[in-house]
């Protein structure tokens, strides 16, 4: 691999990469060349050239690129963009007022690549930007006769009676056999330009659309994951082992559409009520209620606090809250719900972690103890989970966590 990426090609510069493809069995160069002004031919080709192909398509032009890479200075998968402004103005797709947006793609590199510092991978997207942004036309020849001198990067000038082609060479094939006396070679590429770039950035990279990250999953190893949101849970009967009517508990959330997530672990642990009331008033990390008269940290380090928001959702299904009593108060999420208290004064509870949304005036709120262990369950990407067989009566608390894409542990 060092090999790969240091090696000399005469004339041109020198191999950036070189990708394995184990269908086609063969490795596949992207050529350096800074200044992509080399057009001197390596090598003239001229006689019967019995096929040629060619494919022409502005579909896969792409004005933006981004590689994601194994970053060896701080052990993290990172990435860098590059953008090529002038082919956004030509093939962009439309947007509003005649404006040109970009087309983007991108290209992971796994944690074994050699690209894995930023400057490395910066290149890489500044020459995937420059490949990219003008329509790539493919070709191949089958030519008559063993060409032999010819290697990876160089530009073939094909001479034909009817037209003269000029090739940036992406593979070559020979062949020999019974009934074959001079042989013939394959010479694919790309027309017209000495780098590689149909080949390469197209078909032998990962290019992802939203949620088609099934590659991508594999190679991430540790980012974090979308947080799940809005924990919703609501008590219904269901049946026992035995058959026999017995409470579940109902658990689903948001925001778990996320590709780096592989799958979810739930915990729940029992509540056992202590006091409630009504806020008199609250900040980010307190709420304070003039009316009680508390044992200083009588709840620290132990103690919950529920709000309940107002009755019924703002969204269908995304709050869940069953007092109607509360007097402008707005509805919570279910992740701004519950808080752990850290301290308490005769009227006022301090909590660990802030509140998205402070503790209106009215609104109501239920104290809990915690008791018991906490218990967890694994489950896969899901977004809903049941609970069954919990004791009729208690009160739980529940938390969801997300379980990053991990390969190799």
């Amino acid at each position: 691999m060092g090999d790969a990426i240091l090696r000399m090609v005469s004339s041109i510069g020198f191999v950036l990469m070189e990708k394995w493809n184990a269908t086609q069995a063969n490795f596949v160069p992207t050529i350096v060349d800074p200044d992509r002004d080399n057009t001197t031919p390596d090598i003239d080709l001229e006689g019967n050239i019995n096929t040629s192909r060619i494919v022409y398509s502005e579909a896969n032009v792409r004005t933006f690129c981004r590689v994601v890479f194994y970053n060896r200075e701080d052990g993290s998968f990172s990435y860098v963009d590059a953008e090529n402004d002038a082919a956004r103005l030509i093939y962009g797709l439309p947007g509003a007022g005649g404006t040109k947006l970009h087309k983007r793609m991108r290209v992971v590199e796994n944690d074994k690549s050699w690209i894995d510092t930023e400057v490395e991978a910066q290149k890489e997207a500044n020459y995937c930007a420059a490949d990219a942004g003008t329509p790539l036309i493919r070709n191949s020849f089958v030519i008559p006769w063993l060409v032999l001198g010819v290697e990876g990067g160089d530009l073939v000038r094909i001479v034909t009676p009817s037209k003269t082609m000029d090739v940036g060479v992406l593979t070559i094939q020979h062949n020999v056999g019974e009934g074959d006396m001079f042989g013939h070679t394959v010479i694919t590429g790309t027309l017209a330009r000495r780098v590689g770039n149909y080949e390469y950035w197209f078909d032998r990279s990962r290019v992802d659309n939203e949620w088609k990250q099934d590659r991508y999953n594999e190679l991430m190893q540790g980012p974090i994951p979308m947080k799940p949101k809005n924990v919703v849970v609501k008590p219904v009967w269901g049946k026992d082992s035995a058959g026999m009517p017995a409470p579940w508990l109902d658990v689903s959330w948001f925001g778990a559409k996320d590709g780096r997530t592989r799958s979810h672990i739930l915990r729940y642990r029992e509540l056992s009520y202590r006091d409630s009331g009504n806020v008199f008033c609250g900040g980010s990390l307190t709420l304070s209620d003039s009316s009680k008269a508390w044992p200083v940290n009588a709840y620290g380090n132990g103690g919950y606090c529920y709000l309940t928001g107002t009755l019924g959702p703002t969204v269908d299904g995304e709050y869940w809250a069953d007092d109607a009593t509360c007097e402008g108060a707005v509805s919570r999420k279910g992740t701004d719900n519950l808080k752990r208290i850290l301290s308490n004064t005769a009227t006022q509870l301090t909590f660990s972690e802030s509140w998205t949304v402070v503790p209106a005036p009215g609104e109501e709120y239920e104290i809990y103890w915690a008791v018991g262990d906490w218990h967890e369950v694994t489950i896969g990407k899901e977004q809903f989970v049941q609970l069954p067989g919990l004791p009729e009566g208690s009160d739980y608390m529940i938390e969801v966590a997300a379980v990053p894409t991990v390969s190799g542990t």
